[in-house]
């Protein structure tokens, strides 16, 4: 049981830098549609 221990440590740290790259990409991915839309919403305001 105490040989889990580490592995446990391994495997939560890959997790949280995991979830770490895919709250970064996932923020990028907001901001670029974010912007897609205000780029959508200037044009069509313009036409």
């Amino acid at each position: 049981p105490l040989v889990i221990l580490p592995n446990l440590a391994v495997l939560n740290q890959t997790a949280l830098s995991n979830l770490i790259k895919f709250d970064n990409d996932y923020t990028k991915f907001l901001n670029q549609a974010n912007v897609s839309l205000k780029l959508y919403w200037v044009i069509s305001s313009i036409m």
